[in-house]
């Protein structure tokens, strides 16, 4: 996969199918800042907003913006750092 610097990508697990999953992976690349707002809903035109920033060394999963109800509950993320150095602590 080629990504650009600053890319954000969230992935869904195969499992999850056309699901709105409750497990994302999400890569994000280092180089540059960026942002991703990742839109959801149930075939139901209820929309559930999830915005990604990259600034610089931090990566921040914003509050879901719209119909809550469009995203799971509880989402577990599996953050994948892509071409960041010298890492030597995460926050959560």
């Amino acid at each position: 996969m080629l990504a650009p610097a600053g890319a954000i990508l969230p992935l869904a697990t195969p499992e999850s199918g056309t699901a709105n999953s409750e497990t994302l992976e999400l890569r994000a690349y280092a180089g540059a800042d960026g942002e991703f707002t990742l839109a959801e809903e149930h075939d139901d035109e209820r929309w559930a907003f999830t915005r990604f920033t990259l600034r610089g060394p931090e990566l921040r999963i914003h509050p879901v913006d719209g119909e809550r109800a469009s995203v799971p509950a509880v989402r577990r993320y599996d953050v994948v750092l892509c071409g960041f150095t010298d890492v030597i602590a995460v926050e959560v």
